[in-house]
């Protein structure tokens, strides 16, 4: 029954668009401040990304003997680092990690230019093949 139960949760977290998944998902049992933690930020750096889900991973079905807290990757506070929790990280991965440097550069005036390495390797192949036409003949 439990798995049953917990895939059905699964779904439904899955389900759920992800603008509904953020701050507002938080128990009001959780503290806020000025910036409301984001459902998946264990560290509280103000991202969601790989430091977080490892934090998590290695929380996952833990048995804990203490109270389970959000630093656990309990998102939801309901005890357990579970996959609702999980559902409610990887609906905000990715949240507050920057953007590629984007320099401005118009990408439209540059070519492809193979390496000089492919270059003398199609060389070696061309007088490879020269070779052996002459060695037929």
């Amino acid at each position: 029954m439990s798995d049953v139960r917990t895939m059905l949760v699964c779904a439904i977290v899955m389900a759920v668009p992800v603008s509904l998944v953020s701050a507002q998902a938080i128990p009001d049992n959780f503290f806020v401040s000025a910036g409301e933690p984001i459902a998946g930020d264990i560290n509280l750096d103000g991202d969601v990304d790989l430091v977080d889900l490892g934090t998590f991973s290695g929380n996952f079905d833990r048995v804990f003997h203490r109270p389970v807290t959000w630093a656990d990757g309990d998102f939801d506070g309901d005890g357990d680092v579970d996959l609702v929790d999980f559902g409610l990280l990887s609906g905000n991965y990715g949240y507050g990690v920057p953007a590629p440097l984007n320099l401005g550069v118009d990408a439209s005036g540059f070519s492809v230019v193979p390496e000089p390495g492919t270059m003398v390797l199609l060389a070696l192949g061309g007088l490879a093949l020269h070779r052996r036409r002459q060695a037929g003949s």
